[in-house]
């Protein structure tokens, strides 16, 4: 690397051109054809309707083809990607990019990663989350141009951070698939520690739990109201309604269950794995494992498992508005090894878990490095070497 060094000014409207899809509708789609590009193929998926007249020369793409979603949704749907479908044609809301002479696509892709974040900031749209823009207010974005041999060397530094999580994201989805099969194992007896052969008996869940409905006679105040959520657990109520009268507040002691009897059915449960008591909604349902016949992690594992799954498809008959109160949840059968068992394979579960945990927050640090070194590169705050 080398000191900072000027590079013209420009703009992304004269690094590239710029070209509009068209609005397919349902009269347009046919069984054959080309692949019609939206949105959602942008993020991955492989379903497509396809088109058999004669289109419009900018509205087919090729694989390899620079593309940008002007209109979706922050950090997911909007911005730039380098198709790696099928040819196709190009529906409305998706301009395809096509570098000018003397700009590397590689690293005008590049480009307009870093400036989505700014073209986000100052986008108008529906709704908070998803955003629209006009070709201006990506094309007016001023860039730093370096010449073509830095662009090289630019993409060739950034594409080694990008390898680098590309790889712990294969190593992530490894370990989620060990750990799913090895929980269907080892939570049904299917697997067992040390290859024991004792048969599990079946009990039901109200034998090795209880219900807990103390309400909040500590006096503790908002700061400990906790939500119950499938994605974040048990989690702080941030900027969220609390209601007034604390007193009516449900008990969450250290380990014990909490959920919400209208969405448990889809995932709205969790253990609370903090070591001080905490507040829930008076609305939801308390419960803990009975010490020395159930291992409370034992049961958070189990709740993830098909046996769970299907006992709550059955409670909730496929819809998501149900109520599933303490007495509907401990029918649930479950085999049950002795708490010996129950702590060893929840030690394995834990510790796989812990590794995910890890390789997910390696991730975020790598992420967070490659923008930090995208920004350095792309605005000539460091400068690559080259021979010109």
């Amino acid at each position: 690397m080398r000191a900072r060094g000027d590079w013209p000014r420009t703009t992304v409207g004269e690094l590239c051109d710029f070209s509009s899809g068209t609005g397919f509708g349902p009269k347009d789609w046919s069984s054959s054809g080309l692949p019609i590009i939206r949105i959602q193929n942008l993020n991955g998926s492989r379903t497509f309707n396809h088109f058999d007249g004669n289109p419009d020369a900018d509205w087919i793409v090729e694989p390899g083809d620079l593309l940008f979603a002007w209109a979706g949704v922050r950090g997911v749907s909007f911005g730039p990607t380098i198709w790696n479908g099928p040819r196709g044609v190009l529906n409305q809301h998706i301009y395809r990019v096509r570098p000018r002479s003397g700009v590397d696509k590689r690293w005008l892709y590049a480009l307009l990663q870093h400036v989505t974040e700014r073209i986000e900031q100052r986008a108008h749209g529906f709704k908070k989350s998803l955003v629209h823009v006009r070709k201006s207010d990506i094309a007016n974005q001023v860039s730093p141009l370096p010449g073509a041999k830095e662009q090289i060397r630019i993409v060739s530094v950034i594409d080694g951070w990008r390898r680098s999580t590309d790889l712990v994201e294969t190593t992530i989805a490894a370990k989620r698939q060990l750990r799913t099969a090895l929980m269907q194992r080892l939570l049904t007896g299917r697997a067992r520690p040390n290859n024991l052969l004792d048969p599990w008996p079946t009990v039901k869940l109200r034998a090795v739990t209880r219900e807990i409905r103390d309400r909040n006679a500590q006096g503790l105040d908002e700061s400990f109201v906790m939500g119950i959520s499938k994605s974040d657990g048990v989690s702080p109520m941030r900027g969220q309604t609390i209601g007034t009268d604390l007193d009516r507040y449900k008990i969450l002691p250290p380990g014990a269950f909490a959920y919400n009897p209208m969405r448990i059915n889809i995932g709205s449960i969790a253990r609370w794995p903090g070591n001080h008591h905490v507040l829930v909604s008076p609305d939801y349902v308390v419960f803990e494992a009975i010490p020395g016949k159930l291992d409370g992690r034992f049961l958070d594992h189990y709740r993830r498992s098909h046996p769970w799954k299907h006992f709550m498809e059955a409670a909730g008959n496929g819809g998501v508005r149900v109520r599933v109160y303490y007495n509907d949840l401990a029918a649930l059968k479950l085999p049950l090894p002795p708490l010996t068992e129950q702590q060893r394979i929840a030690d394995l579960l834990d510790l796989l878990d812990r590794e995910i945990s890890l390789l997910e927050r390696q991730r975020e640090l790598l992420e967070k490095q490659k923008r930090a070194v995208m920004h350095k590169l792309l605005t000539g705050e460091v400068r690559l070497a080259t021979t010109e």
